[in-house]
């Protein structure tokens, strides 16, 4: 027997079960990142489908284009030092001074590569007016270097009410500022103010939140280095994995076609980058805690990506049910286009959570060396797939050769945690069946409701609000009906239900 820990039994299974305490402030720390990552893209989703609006696609796409470079450029010179200072049991002030140092020539050193493009990005990107504004967001870049690394503790002492504050200052301010300009101008570079003036918040901000005053020093950027250097690798490679359409689309597509596609990838991704990946993100600080304990280690992240999973399995495939309605009411008949791309990256945003999360069991068990060659060989097998993909079937085929290439590297994934004796995929199957059962469930009764004549007769924001509500019922009464008939397990599915009645039974009180 593990100290600090017990094994309970419910029916066949054994469940190892993690110290309450710890298991509380994870799942504590979880809501609150969940909370954040939800109210933060529900603003950014809400001035983006007003700004849609307002100025249309080939508009937008001329700052996606920008967005794009930018964001490359920045996690290319990434050094995941917030990761090493989370992970390192011993820190001391000499390595948060230096690790803020490292961030301000990060940031120089981008901004500079930012500016460098400036005098030919209309022609190269053909999309005239980019250049401009790449030389103010490579002024944001510069300024979020210089925020206080004493941020970083919110995280690693699982005080995430404090990062949601800060975060949340700096989109109001991107809301604001944005939606302000753009009814005024009516024009793309409501976004680029926008964000130079969420930077300028963000910077404030983080010093007035933390006490913590960093000092310029390189000191301990030897001590550092044995940490980062894997972190720098899989920050570069992760990178190129992430912004890997975006590259393509950047040369080859129009900015209608880069709209298109990253209003897709961001609505589509909601499910998964916005409620699911926060849960597991959360646990990766509490995984620290559990030292040595492997056994109390992958029990943790067995269960929060399960959970994870409840979330995104049903609200991924909710979007693919709903894509043309959905499109149609929030952004416009001008948008109809980017539907099939929705369903398809709603796909592709559930098989992220799996790929993407399975960093904090990396990382915990102080193996970023395989998490760097996982993200390489996702890489390698999706780059060739995802241009043959565009080339014979346009947007749609780079897609769904995306998902294709996410499904091949969750292979490799599980094989690479199953090598570091994290098992996958029997427990999260036996956590997991249930929800399946109900998004079958779900599927069927939405389908059956659009094939009625009468059903299609009806206006957009009914078919919207009806299936929607239709599709949740049918879920929830399937997955309660399964776990009750299985005998009330212990799992995702009987956390949610345990959560939902603690709070009826404090609204009653």
């Amino acid at each position: 027997m593990v100290a600090g820990a017990t094994v309970t039994t419910i029916g066949r299974h054994a469940t190892f079960m993690t110290d309450p305490s710890l298991n509380r402030r994870v799942g504590i720390s979880a809501v609150w990142t969940v909370m954040t990552r939800l109210m933060l893209q529900s603003m950014g989703i809400v001035s983006s489908i007003v700004i849609a609006r307002l100025l249309g696609p080939e508009e937008v796409g001329v700052f996606e284009k920008a967005v794009i470079i930018t964001g490359f450029l920045d996690m290319l010179t990434a050094m995941g030092l917030e990761t090493a200072l989370v992970g390192r049991r011993d820190r001391l002030q000499v390595h948060y001074d230096t690790a803020w140092t490292l961030n301000i020539l990060r940031g120089l050193v981008t901004a500079l590569a930012i500016l460098a493009l400036v005098p030919f990005a209309d022609a190269w990107f053909q999309a005239p007016g980019v250049g401009a504004m790449l030389a103010v967001l490579a002024l944001a870049t510069l300024l979020r270097g210089f925020e206080n690394i004493g941020m970083v503790d919110f995280r690693r002492d699982l005080e995430f009410d404090k990062e949601f504050r800060f975060l949340l200052y700096r989109r109001i301010t991107m809301f604001v500022v944005a939606l302000a300009i753009a009814f005024i101008w009516r024009t793309a570079w409501a976004m680029v103010m926008a964000t130079l003036a969420a930077a300028v918040v963000g910077l404030v901000m983080s010093f007035l939140m933390s006490p913590m005053r960093p000092r310029l020093t390189l000191a301990a950027w030897r001590d550092l280095f044995h940490f980062v250097k894997w972190m720098f690798a899989y920050e570069t490679i992760q990178a190129f994995s992430s912004k890997l359409e975006g590259l393509i689309l950047l040369k080859m597509a129009t900015p209608t076609e880069v709209a298109f596609y990253n209003r897709a990838n961001e609505i589509g991704g909601t499910p998964s980058t916005e409620i699911a990946m926060p849960i597991v993100r959360a646990v990766l600080p509490g995984m620290m805690k559990t030292g040595d304990d492997q056994l109390r280690r992958n029990e943790m992240f067995i269960s929060f990506m399960a959970l994870a999973l409840t979330v995104a399995l049903p609200a991924g495939l909710g979007l693919v049910l709903v894509a043309d309605s959905l499109v149609t009411v929030l952004l416009g008949l001008a948008w109809l286009p980017m539907a099939p791309l929705l369903e398809i990256l709603a796909l592709r945003g559930i098989l992220r959570v799996i790929n993407a999360n399975s960093g904090s069991a990396f990382i915990a068990a102080g193996r970023v060396d395989l998490l760097t060659k996982t993200t390489t060989f996702g890489i390698v097998t999706r780059l060739p797939m995802i241009i043959l993909g565009y080339m014979y079937g346009g947007l749609n085929g780079l897609a769904w050769a995306s998902v294709f290439a996410a499904t091949i590297s969750i292979g490799g994934t599980c094989y690479a945690l199953n090598y570091i004796g994290v098992p996958v995929v029997r427990p999260l199957f036996a956590r997991l069946w249930r929800v399946m059962l109900g998004c079958v469930g779900m599927i069927a009764a939405v389908r059956l409701l659009q094939a009625s004549p009468d059903w299609a007769r009806l206006d957009d924001l009914t078919h919207l609000l009806g299936e929607s509500v239709i599709g949740a019922a049918v879920f929830t009464l399937v997955t309660l009906a399964a776990w009750v008939l299985g005998g009330r397990p212990s799992g995702p599915d009987a956390t949610l239900v345990s959560v939902i009645a603690a709070r009826l039974r404090r609204r009653r009180a």
